[in-house]
């Protein structure tokens, strides 16, 4: 998908827009829907460690809150793990049970470089993104890592996320002159929608502000989640 990355065009948006700080996490996704289809539902040894420790800090001795950790569900343990195994297709009834939106690739490309032209660079990658070097083959909870400048967590890493936008791989070519709020070809030569992001088990390359990919509406992926926008008005 490298090539469908260029070439760099300038894009203005005009219209102020809210984008969710993180991805969807499971037990919002939960709460609306009724259901989560995540993989990732097995709290991890990291995840135990972290509840325990909370609960030390509330004031338990160390047994109480093994004890207490122990006896909660996994999926509490995961709750405030992005969900994933979402389609496209699932983001849409997402959004007409809570009247959000997906972002548009500007939109999500905008909030991810929060205001740097070239390559951003918030910190060590380790320091603000879960993937493949130190994710221990799992999702995370979010806003674990550092946010960016316009404070967004896990924009490019922990899971991808979905766009609104259909995907053309030379859609770039008829943006040179630039673009206004743009939201995407009319279609797509391969019947996908945009995702963005990197993820839990990609390498560093996908970590990127412009990298960009795409899945048909219905694919569903370990890998892949969402975070949900509206207008300003």
């Amino acid at each position: 998908y490298k090539y469908s990355e260029r070439p760099a065009h300038e894009v203005t948006i005009t219209k102020a827009f809210y984008l969710g700080r993180t991805e969807v996490t499971q037990g919002q996704w939960m709460k609306v829907m009724g259901e989560n289809p995540s993989e990732f539902q097995k709290g991890s040894n990291a995840e135990r460690d972290r509840v325990i420790a909370k609960y030390i800090e509330e004031g338990l001795t160390k047994q109480e809150a093994q004890e207490k950790a122990g006896a909660e569900s996994n999926k509490l343990l995961t709750a405030s793990n992005p969900v994933e195994k979402v389609s496209w297709d699932d983001c849409q009834k997402f959004c007409a049970k809570t009247g959000m939106k997906l972002p548009t690739e500007a939109q999500w490309e905008y909030a991810c470089r929060a205001g740097v032209r070239s390559k951003p660079t918030y910190g060590e990658l380790g320091q603000i993104a879960w993937y493949d070097k130190n994710s221990d083959s799992t999702t995370h909870p979010v806003a674990q890592k550092s946010p960016n400048a316009l404070g967004f967590y896990d924009m490019i890493g922990n899971v991808g996320e979905w766009c609104q936008d259909w995907y053309e791989g030379d859609y770039y070519k008829s943006c040179t002159d630039g673009v206004v709020d743009p939201t995407g070809p009319a279609q797509s030569e391969l019947g996908g929608r945009v995702q963005r992001g990197g993820e839990w088990n990609g390498n560093a390359y996908f970590c990127r502000a412009s990298h960009r990919s795409c899945g048909a509406p219905g694919y569903q992926f370990n890998g892949l989640g969402c975070r949900f926008a509206r207008t300003a008005d």
